[in-house]
């Protein structure tokens, strides 16, 4: 199933073998090509701006990721209104993205209209954040007068998603019952037996330390980690599931579903609910400034994302980027784990069932299901 996604930006391929209605291999593959080689040898002031034109899809999350790393490797503290703006910036894409999902990408492929005007509203809300308009918050350094706290509140209606409620007996009860377009979609799931399609046992993504990734990142010369990475030779996921492990409506349904279908559907749900209490905790408390080596790390709407810069003077002298998909989908990661040995009556339901999933798992790029039946 294709998507409209440039063929500049690569795809994820992923093919598939039926047996006798079972799938017995999970290939998948990435052409993603390694964007971040654009970046070497041109100065720190040309590439901060390119990050979010290079990289169209969460493209804010993208540069305070840059921004990050390189002012870590020089060793620049931005002031405490520059991280806030950063951060909260990110939040509020990251709600516009998983929106879209929601409303969009969900009903397309459970058999329901999907709803732009939801996702517009959102954008409008968006634009009347009163962010310092000449941008200085996106440079080396900050500089920004940043105060959004009187407008958070207009988004706050565009984000309810589901019941104010971490029961997960009265989220049944209300996907069974309402007419919004996200409980019909979580009706059509469970009433199609396919909570937990897709679980697996592919572990959470921990938080990763600067050194770590410095480590990692840092002697990976052939780009073998950034392609594919791993934690002690197992592949790992990341994204709204993992973030939310310790709510106790993504812990009851983990219980009743594993990490299936459903229990990744309502984790998206919680991660939209809860973003403009997250926006609050920001503008109270600043991301704190954590000295250490040329990394920028961001949370997106799809997960941890990497940014490791090493720098010549005021040159690059080597990027590296590590995005949530290459975690998600991995060869081995929760989508190849999640497939394999899933039974299906034909090859048309295998490929509308697979592409639910990945679209739910989420890749930052258009991917392609082929099934050898």
């Amino acid at each position: 199933m294709p998507t409209s996604t440039a063929p500049l930006e690569g795809q994820i391929e992923i093919a598939l073998r039926l047996r006798e209605g079972v799938i017995d291999t999970v290939d998948l593959r990435s052409t993603r090509p390694q964007a971040a080689r654009v970046f070497v040898g041109r100065s720190v002031d040309e590439v901060i701006p390119l990050l979010s034109t290079v990289f169209s899809l969460c493209g804010t999350a993208q540069r305070v990721a840059g921004l990050t790393a390189c002012e870590r490797a020089r060793s620049i503290e931005p002031a405490a209104a520059d991280r806030a703006a950063r951060a909260v910036m990110v939040l509020v894409e990251a709600a516009e993205q998983n929106l879209m999902r929601v409303c969009m990408d969900w009903p397309m492929l459970l058999g329901e209209a999907p709803d732009p005007d939801r996702v517009k509203d959102l954008r409008e809300a968006m634009a009347e954040l009163p962010l310092d308009r000449d941008g200085r918050w996106r440079r080396i350094g900050g500089g920004t007068s940043f105060d959004p706290a009187a407008a958070l509140g207009r988004l706050t209606p565009e984000l309810e998603v589901g019941p104010a409620t971490s029961d997960l007996e009265d989220w049944q009860a209300w996907w069974d019952t309402s007419e919004s377009l996200t409980a019909r979609c979580l009706k059509r799931v469970a009433h199609g037996g396919l909570s937990g399609f897709g679980a697996s046992d592919v572990a959470p993504l921990p938080v990763l330390s600067l050194d770590w990734l410095e480590a990692r990142l840092g002697g990976d010369d052939n780009g073998a980690f950034a392609a594919r990475p791993e934690i002690d030779g197992g592949a790992r996921e990341t994204g709204p599931l993992s973030r939310l492990g310790d709510d106790p409506l993504i812990a009851a349904a983990r219980e009743r579903y594993g990490n299936g279908l459903m229990t990744r559907m309502l984790a998206r749900l919680v991660d939209l609910d809860t973003t403009p209490d997250r926006l609050r905790t920001t503008l109270e408390n600043p991301p704190p400034v954590e000295p250490g080596p040329g990394i920028g790390v961001v949370e997106t709407a799809r997960g941890t994302l990497v940014h490791r810069v090493e720098l010549d003077g005021d040159t690059v002298a080597d990027y590296r980027i590590v995005a949530p998909t290459e975690w998600n989908f991995h060869p081995d990661g929760p989508l190849a784990r999640g497939l394999l040995g899933a039974n299906f009556t034909d090859s048309a339901a295998a490929e509308n069932q697979v592409a639910l999933l990945t679209a739910v798992i989420d890749p930052c790029v258009g991917y392609e299901v082929t099934i050898d039946a």
